[in-house]
């Protein structure tokens, strides 16, 4: 039931509908390091750079009208312009 798109230019959405808040902010910070654990990352490290990124989450509220308005606090959290 999760769900992974494409907002414009290299912003991404991530709907995780059966996560509480609190997980989905660790799952955030998971997905935003690089993993240089494993073997592969350290033979790729010579060709590729990491990009640094923002994590934003928010909840749906009973009041909000449009997923939009979920969105911007989300992009509000990360502190980016929505």
């Amino acid at each position: 039931s999760d769900l992974l798109g494409r907002l414009e230019g290299s912003r991404l959405a991530i709907l995780l509908p059966e996560t509480d808040l609190e997980t989905a902010r660790e799952v955030g910070k998971r997905l935003s390091v690089p993993d240089s654990k494993g073997p592969e990352t350290e033979a790729a490290s010579d060709t590729t750079t990491h990009t640094a990124c923002r994590v934003g989450c928010a909840g749906l509220e009973p009041n909000d009208e449009a997923f939009d308005v979920m969105l911007a606090r989300a992009a509000a959290e990360a502190g980016s312009e929505s």
